[in-house]
């Protein structure tokens, strides 16, 4: 006699796949958070790195993951899924001379 029972709760739930799937927006989204903290933390490691072959490394892997972060960026704008504002031309004139003054 087989006294095994089946526990329902060690079956798959086929629903739990499909609401878990991301879209390409999320992902890209994902990705393009991730490949901003890469650069700040890249940046700081070329910025304070002893030697210069340490230094050289930390530069080639930041400056690889911001023509990661940018190729992100623009196929989500291009798709429409991120919105930069647009600032005007006065707007930047008056920050330049902000800068400049300082």
């Amino acid at each position: 006699m087989n006294t095994q029972q089946t526990n329902p709760q060690t079956k798959p739930n086929p629903n739990v796949a499909q609401t878990m799937k991301m879209s390409d927006k999320d992902i890209l989204n994902d990705i393009l958070f991730i490949t901003k903290a890469e650069c700040d933390l890249y940046m700081h490691g070329t910025i304070e790195a002893s030697s210069p072959n340490v230094h050289e490394t930390f530069k080639n892997v930041l400056l690889e993951t911001i023509a990661i972060q940018h190729e992100t960026y623009k196929t989500m704008e291009n798709k429409g899924w991120y919105q930069a504002e647009q600032v005007q031309k006065q707007k930047i004139e008056q920050t330049k001379q902000k800068l400049a003054n300082s």
